[in-house]
């Protein structure tokens, strides 16, 4: 369901060490499945500072589209973003791997989130 929106997803992980069934790595799927990330903060000070963190890369997202050519057919598309800015050194973009593509809807869309 997550591949099918355009939704990004932000975990936060509050396990309780004695807890049997902690899997972290669901969390870490779910958000990097869909350009997010997956915090697990050790204490309540941590959460506000990841909550800061989440904050500030939703200020700084943006959007790309993309419309396939021709008769196109329904299925799960991969992609791949790279960015360069002549003097900013390397840049690292963060987005979903990929999109559910269904020719009856309009073009799809990747919001990310780049930093040097």
């Amino acid at each position: 369901m997550a591949q099918s929106t355009s939704v990004i997803i932000y975990a936060i992980g509050l396990f309780d060490e004695n807890s049997a069934d902690q899997n972290p790595r669901v969390l870490e799927k779910l958000a990097k499945e869909t350009g997010g990330k997956a915090y697990f903060p050790k204490s309540s000070s941590e959460v506000v500072s990841v909550c800061r963190q989440i904050a500030e890369d939703v200020r700084h997202q943006y959007t790309l589209g993309y419309s396939p050519e021709g008769n196109a057919h329904p299925a799960y598309r991969r992609i791949r973003v790279k960015v360069i800015a002549p003097g900013k050194g390397k840049l690292y973009v963060r987005t979903r791997p990929g999109y559910l593509f269904s020719p009856n809807e309009p073009a799809q869309t990747a919001a990310g989130h780049a930093q040097d």
